[in-house]
């Protein structure tokens, strides 16, 4: 196992267990990230009180009030130690209209929804539920499993989600239950029957899920009738360049597959393209055929192919040894709704995506001006340009080329987690429903929310609150981000 000091720092400033007290209420087991600061805090804590960072008053026993701005080796912390919270509620006005849940409307309400219904909880499920919720952004994905189960394909988990997701797509229920998928998904893959002391059955790691229907989903035949299917969607590759440091000349340039994009967390990493970048590049330990012995190799990484829909996880679990269990990272990670992987490319693949960003940016220079009123606008038709959009989004299902021509991606889908370890805790799935409103499918609940509420998964609330820790970026393409002229 390869170390550096930016992973070190991690075990080594080990999180806080407190009790806070506000009133007659105590918060237990609230997490002090001593690597955050301490206005996180006072966000972890507004998340559980309602308390607004600015009308808190925090006392730490034998330390005094906690103040912004200040470090917190200034404290003398321990763990399960009580604090003191104070502070009232601002005053909240109460919603125009109050949040209504399918399940919830009257039998005389004709029943019908615009999207995919919710999933059961069959016991400690919500890490498969909120899988499969965040893989409906992807519309080929589901054609093709349910077109290989229709077919009755060999694989016994493509086929039995294959059978899921036709009964999902006919939207006639509020919600479903897994079914027979559940059942096959344990029987192929028994680390997810794993049961508890009671018998019920354990949560479970949502990205390793994820992983492995991908590995299932890889016997379902590609769009080209040639390949399979993830393969077409999901699969990128590296151009990865080894050089020994002792002796240049022993240079290796391989191409490596990818099929998501995992994003390391340390002290350093408070930003998602950050993550991506501190791994393009690290020092391996190798045999060298020149020198004959374990030499130093630096590895360098450049995307040489894009993929259409780019999975990326926050590797946000360790392993905690003193308490036996994986342990939760709540180091705040801002994410874009816009990513832009233009940087993480090789030359030759960026020279490709040059003219495409360079037609962008004028035409969005173009519509300003326009907007402005220092240009007219075109009253040349656009039905051409119109045209060509149409064709590209039915390109997709029809399997003609699905690369991703400009290097930009936009956020479709995000599964979080609350809690402090991978063991416990629970999983919920964000997708994007439109410019303003995304869908927050919570198990069988599902509710309609604002766009914005994305950007509190960052991590900023602490564990008790839902952070991101796997996104699905899809492709956008040139036709989709020029301006309309």
């Amino acid at each position: 196992v390869k170390w550096r000091s930016t992973d070190l720092i991690i075990f080594l400033a080990m999180p806080f267990t407190v009790n806070v007290k506000w009133g007659k209420d105590i918060f237990k087991d609230v997490t002090i990230d001593t690597e955050g600061t301490v206005e996180d805090f006072k966000a972890q804590l507004f998340s559980l009180s309602g308390v607004a960072p600015e009308r808190q008053k925090i006392m730490v026993p034998r330390s005094g009030q906690l103040k912004d701005g200040t470090s917190w080796d200034k404290y003398k912390l321990k763990d399960k130690m009580t604090i003191m919270l104070m502070g009232s509620k601002a005053e909240i006005k109460a919603p125009e209209k109050e949040t209504v849940f399918v399940e919830d409307l009257p039998d005389a309400t004709p029943f019908m929804i615009d999207h995919q219904p919710g999933l059961m909880n069959t016991g400690n499920t919500c890490y498969l539920n909120s899988t499969i919720q965040a893989l409906s952004v992807v519309p080929p994905l589901q054609k093709s499993l349910i077109r290989y189960a229709k077919e009755n394909g060999n694989d016994r988990v493509a086929n039995h989600l294959g059978n899921l997701l036709n009964i999902l797509e006919q939207k006639n229920e509020p919600f479903l239950p897994l079914g027979m998928f559940i059942t096959t998904m344990r029987q192929v893959y028994p680390q997810f029957d794993e049961r508890g002391p009671n018998g019920v059955h354990m949560q479970q790691d949502a990205e390793e899920c994820f992983s492995l229907l991908l590995q299932s989903m890889k016997n379902v035949p590609g769009l080209r009738g040639s390949g399979d299917i993830i393969s077409d969607l999901f699969e990128g590759e590296y151009a990865v360049t080894s050089s020994c440091v002792e002796c240049p000349e022993e240079k290796e340039v391989t191409i490596e597959p990818f099929s998501k994009i995992p994003v390391h967390i340390d002290a350093e990493t408070s930003f998602l393209q950050s993550g991506i970048k501190n791994r393009m590049s690290e020092h391996i330990t190798k045999t060298s055929s020149i020198l004959g012995r374990e030499a130093i190799y630096e590895k360098s990484s450049k995307i040489s192919k894009l993929p259409f829909y780019l999975p990326v996880q926050f590797v946000r679990f360790f392993w905690r040894q003193d308490k036996n269990l994986r342990a939760k990272i709540c180091k705040p990670v801002e994410f874009p709704q816009r990513l832009d992987m233009f940087e993480f490319c090789t030359e030759e693949l960026q020279n490709k995506l040059a003219p495409n960003r360079e037609a962008i940016s004028k035409a969005e220079e173009k519509a300003l001006n326009i907007k402005k009123g220092h240009e007219k606008k075109s009253e040349e038709p656009e039905t051409e340009a119109l045209a060509n959009t149409d064709e590209t989004m039915e390109d997709v299902d029809a399997g003609a080329a699905l690369d991703n021509d400009t290097g930009f991606y936009e956020l479709l889908a995000v599964v979080s987690h609350q809690g402090r370890s991978a063991e416990g805790g629970h999983y919920v799935a964000w997708v994007k429903r439109d410019a303003e409103t995304w869908l927050l499918y919570d198990d069988d609940k599902v509710s309609v929310i604002p766009a914005d509420d994305i950007k509190k998964l960052t991590g900023h609330g602490g564990a008790d609150w839902h952070i991101a820790y796997l996104c699905i970026y899809g492709s956008l393409r040139k036709q989709e981000l020029m301006p309309d002229l």
